[in-house]
């Protein structure tokens, strides 16, 4: 469960805190761009309860998410790396401690800005389980995780430390967690409108977009998946999207996803809409459209996610790279 400091508004205390917690678990940290050891004030004798594979269960807004965190001695170095489905690559602590309280491990999460944003996993043994909490630094967010042992080691954190020394003195292509931008078309007194996170060509976003396979749903950690709020119902062909999915008082709300197919690319409309862009749940698809795609004399550096008007309704155009994909639609 994630519990959000109350010194914000409510509604949007829940959603900056599930950015902030999702971002930090998908984004690499500063310390990985180096090989170096951890800040450590725990000796291996000390961390003897804690060594070996764990497994992590946390609640992430009502989705349950598996990750794992490995805790070694590593020339004679307690080290730890966590590894989740949210990101692309494990991320080593870079300062771990203990205390009466159990154990703390701990990372600066890379958001691109002049500042990282240092995230602790908090946790002691009760039993045969690791049991605690993920926070940020400043006390924003808590989210809780009970933990078991796994019965194979994962073998991450030597893994980690071994890329990242190859890496070293290379330039760096990672997830950059960047803003959110609002697009939207007006029909009357009602609107389509989309909010779409900054996601760049140079960046492993982009890289997993070109490495998706065919059947398989685009997902990214750079940020938050495409928001689709519509105050009427959107038909494409024989496919309609209605709106009031929630409750007749509120506008329709979906995640859109992007699917590749034997014939090209679909759009897929998700009931999950506020939800970070690595978490698709296909058990929530409730539609799919097929795009049409197309060349770009110029190509878009960082994604453009349009709502245009277009002859008897609108469409929804998505821009990065090289091409183009769109999905025209009509409403009532």
């Amino acid at each position: 469960m994630i519990v959000v400091n109350r010194k914000t508004p409510s509604g949007r205390s829940v959603a900056l805190g599930l950015c902030l917690l999702l971002g930090a678990l998908a984004l690499p940290s500063a310390a990985q761009e180096t090989a170096d050891a951890p800040e450590t004030a725990i000796s291996p004798a000390e961390a003897e309860a804690y060594l070996g594979t764990w497994t992590l269960s946390a609640d992430f807004q009502g989705n349950a998410v598996e990750m794992t965190l490995e805790i070694v001695v590593l020339d004679e170095v307690v080290a730890a790396a966590l590894s989740s489905p949210l990101s692309p690559e494990p991320q080593l602590m870079d300062r771990i401690t203990l205390s009466e309280e159990g154990l703390d491990l701990s990372w600066e999460a890379d958001f691109g800005g002049p500042q990282g944003i240092r995230i602790h996993v908090k946790g002691s043994l009760r039993g045969d389980k690791f049991v605690g909490s993920f926070a940020d630094e400043g006390g924003f967010f808590t989210a809780d995780f009970s933990g078991d042992r796994a019965a194979e080691a994962a073998d991450i954190v030597s893994a980690t430390v071994e890329r990242v020394a190859e890496q070293e003195g290379k330039p760096q292509r990672r997830a950059r967690f960047g803003g959110t931008v609002e697009t939207s078309l007006a029909f009357g007194d009602n609107k389509v409108r989309v909010t779409f996170g900054t996601l760049d060509v140079d960046s492993v976003d982009h890289d997993r977009f070109l490495a998706v396979e065919t059947d398989e749903v685009f997902t990214y950690p750079g940020n938050r998946c495409f928001k689709l709020l519509i105050d009427a119902d959107l038909h494409f062909g024989e496919t309609t999207v209605p709106a009031h999915n929630f409750g007749d008082t509120y506008p329709g709300a979906y995640c859109l996803w992007l699917k590749k197919t034997a014939d090209g690319w679909h759009l897929v409309f998700n009931e999950m809409p506020d939800v970070w862009g690595t978490m698709h749940d296909p058990a929530k698809d409730v539609a799919e459209v097929p795009l049409e795609v197309e060349e770009l004399s110029e190509a878009a550096e960082r994604l453009e996610f349009e709502v245009l008007e277009a002859e008897e309704g609108g469409v929804l155009r998505i821009a990065w790279g090289t091409q183009a994909y769109s999905a025209r639609f009509s409403t009532d």
